[in-house]
């Protein structure tokens, strides 16, 4: 009788020091899972803030694992303060973008996270059209995201300017047919009475040259000219 009970005590104690150790065993998991976790931390560069209604709600950070297979991207929203941060990063390497429909990094650039332990943290540049593998400049901690511009979105519109609207085309072409038919009578009455009465002559000469029947043939041309078949592309002829 005293030896089973002996050994019921025996058991029920085995049974509570394995529920312990197994106790024990989780908290310690939990605990190294805690420790390999990473929080990473930035905010954008200072002359950006503060920063609009607008531009937080169009303006977000990514982090994509370098490894697809590794895990999720990561995404978060800037606080008012322009700073931002991501929890739970494990260890491995990662690519952090800016996205904003109103801020543009200049010169266009992301960042290569290279998480090595749980205290230790490397952060390279990488510019615009570089692989991941082609590291520019190495970058503080916590990270500050920047040089940042504005971008605008809306279009001055072009001020008056009578400079440019004289030297169109059309302007020039409207100028010059005024000049020649203002122009040009005034300056004939200024001209010698002999040199007009030379140039009529020899236009009257160049014109008996041509003889009669050369005059007529193009006196009937201008008189069958018709206008819109001219600016059609049509020659007509009329007997």
């Amino acid at each position: 009788m005293y030896a089973s009970s002996w050994t019921s005590i025996s058991s029920t104690r085995h049974h509570h020091h394995t529920t312990k150790m197994l106790h024990i065993l989780l908290v310690f998991l939990q605990l190294t899972a805690i420790s390999a976790a990473y929080t990473l931390r930035g905010s954008l560069a200072k002359d950006t803030l503060p920063l609009s209604a607008e531009e937080l709600a169009n303006t977000f950070v990514s982090v994509e694992p370098l490894d697809a297979s590794s895990s999720a991207p990561y995404k978060t929203y800037l606080r008012k303060d322009g700073h931002f941060s991501l929890q739970d990063l494990s260890e491995g390497s990662y690519q952090l973008e800016l996205h904003s429909i109103n801020l543009a990094l200049v010169p266009p650039k992301s960042y290569r996270i290279d998480i090595v332990n749980a205290t230790e943290l490397v952060i390279h540049e990488v510019f615009a059209g570089h692989s991941v593998s082609d590291l520019g400049p190495r970058a503080s901690y916590p990270l500050v995201i920047g040089p940042v511009a504005r971008k605008k979105l809306t279009m001055e519109r072009e001020q008056f300017s009578a400079f440019n609207m004289l030297k169109s085309p059309m302007m020039l072409m409207s100028l010059g047919g005024l000049i020649m038919v203002v122009g040009v009578p005034k300056l004939v009455k200024h001209l010698d009475p002999e040199a007009v009465a030379e140039f009529q002559k020899i236009q009257a000469e160049k014109n008996k040259k041509k003889g009669p029947a050369q005059s007529r043939d193009m006196q009937k041309q201008i008189n069958n000219f018709d206008m819109a078949e001219f600016l059609a592309g049509k020659t007509t002829k009329k007997q």
